[in-house]
């Protein structure tokens, strides 16, 4: 196997660093790739946060990594929280987690306008 695709050259990598060859990769822009490797076959998450997610969600619409900032927030409920958002006002919705909330405002096109984070101080 020659090592010419990036895939190719990310699983030598991560295999030579970590001796397993379970792994993701993104690009980073700039030329970079990220890597991050995984024990027994799957990647384990911390708990979600109500804190992280507003600090990631900031991170990729400034970033312009997503264009449709509402389905971005619905599915990222769906997947990673297994939970849907409620939607306590036309426009806007509210995402629970564990230690806190998140309600999200959107104008006409999706677009974030809005975000407030409240911690239940339980974690």
């Amino acid at each position: 196997m020659g090592t010419s695709a990036p895939g190719a050259k990310s699983f030598l990598c991560a295999w030579a660093i970590t001796g397993k060859a379970n792994h993701f990769t993104s690009d980073i822009g700039g030329g970079s790739m990220a890597v991050v490797a995984y024990n027994n076959g799957h990647l384990e998450l911390g708990p979600p946060s109500a804190l992280t997610f507003q600090m990631r969600l900031m991170e990729a619409v400034t970033g312009g990594m997503i264009e449709d900032h509402r389905r971005a927030v619905e599915s990222y409920a769906r997947f990673r929280l297994q939970t849907p958002v409620t939607e306590p006002s036309p426009g806007t919705v509210e995402v629970t987690f564990d230690d806190g909330r998140a309600t999200i405002a959107f104008d006409e096109n999706n677009r974030l306008t809005t975000m407030n984070a409240s911690l239940t101080g339980s974690k």
